[in-house]
């Protein structure tokens, strides 16, 4: 579906359009099953904040080059360089979360 959007709308709108949609439903979700999390957004200290910017932006940064990748390259090509993202995941999972890594 991304790789027909993309054929006539700029990757950049594509992103946009994605992450509102997605924040717009997170926000629904945790409304719904838990009124009071919203208003505890209003009381974070800086050091939360700073951690939940520097996700946010690293997944737009994650998102914006998935679609321009989309944008010029065959979806399997794609996909398949993101491959690699798993395997990164679960070694940084297993140092620094379940610390099963203890030397190489």
């Amino acid at each position: 579906m991304a790789k027909k959007a993309l054929k006539n709308i700029d990757s950049d709108l594509v992103t946009a359009a994605r992450m509102g949609f997605g924040s717009l439903l997170l926000l629904s979700a945790a409304a719904i099953t838990n009124p009071t999390a919203l208003a505890s957004v209003l009381t974070f200290t800086s050091r939360q904040w700073f951690w939940m910017i520097l996700s946010s932006s690293l997944l737009l940064g994650y998102v914006m080059i998935w679609y321009r990748a989309l944008q010029k390259a065959p979806v399997t090509l794609v996909a398949s360089v993101l491959v690699a993202s798993t395997l990164i995941t679960n070694l940084l999972s297993a140092i620094f979360v379940t610390h099963s890594v203890s030397s190489f």
